[in-house]
């Protein structure tokens, strides 16, 4: 082998021999930039996860219950669209639709559940045991009470501050009719309240409450579906 030979064999195998370096810290580089890449990625989301705060624990272990919906009682129809001849005394009924609802998710009408406590022809007014009933058979724990209205304030603010709503009777709209409403708050000023005759949402202060207030609630035990 003469020399040039030699020497254009050496010259190749260093051409060679450089491109393969440079192939490998080309490659190199560019591994070490996506795993720098993959990195900062991982440290941002794990900065954002701790900067977020933490979901909230199952209802029923003590979370903010799903919100009482506000229905009417004046305008909850029956199946065909029409409304119910009762509609006008069914204000019990609307309170355990609105806490079934909150308990679990499920939309009943009123006049469905006056016509489980005795059939179709079963009139609309109701008494705490009704709803008492009426509640038993959604599978809502409730209790009835009839609590003088001097400690009538002391039970409603514990109740509400467990997360239980209770369903009052009570001259509410009139001085002369009783009338159902449920009871969603409790502050040291009084009450807040979803009344069924119209659907909406009113306050009453602790003189006014214990004015109105008839003798008769309904505490609901059961703490709601997730």
């Amino acid at each position: 082998m003469g020399p040039d030979l030699q020497s254009a064999i050496l010259v190749a195998v260093g051409g060679l021999l450089v491109a393969v370096m440079s192939y490998l810290a080309a490659t190199l580089q560019a591994r070490t930039a996506a795993l720098q890449a993959a990195a900062g990625q991982a440290a941002a989301i794990a900065a954002a996860q701790a900067a977020a705060p933490p979901p909230p624990p199952p209802v029923g272990g003590g979370a903010i219950p799903r919100p009482y919906p506000l229905w009417d009682q004046l305008k909850d129809p029956l199946p065909t669209g029409a409304l119910p001849a009762g509609r006008y005394d069914e204000c019990g009924e609307e309170c355990c639709s609105m806490v079934i609802h909150q308990q679990h998710g499920v939309e009943v009408s009123a006049d469905a559940l006056r016509a489980q406590l005795g059939g179709a022809g079963r009139g609309p007014l109701t008494d705490g045991p009704d709803l008492v009933r009426i509640l038993a058979r959604a599978n809502v724990a409730a209790a009835l009470h009839s609590w003088p209205t001097a400690d009538a304030p002391g039970h409603v603010r514990a109740s509400i501050g467990a997360g239980r709503g209770v369903i009052a009777l009570g001259h509410w709209i009139s001085p002369t009719v009783l009338h159902w409403i449920l009871i969603t708050t409790a502050d040291g000023a009084g009450v807040g309240y979803n009344d069924p005759w119209g659907g909406v949402r009113a306050t009453a202060t602790w003189a006014t409450f214990e004015e109105r207030y008839a003798g008769e609630m309904v505490t609901i035990i059961r703490r709601p579906d997730a």
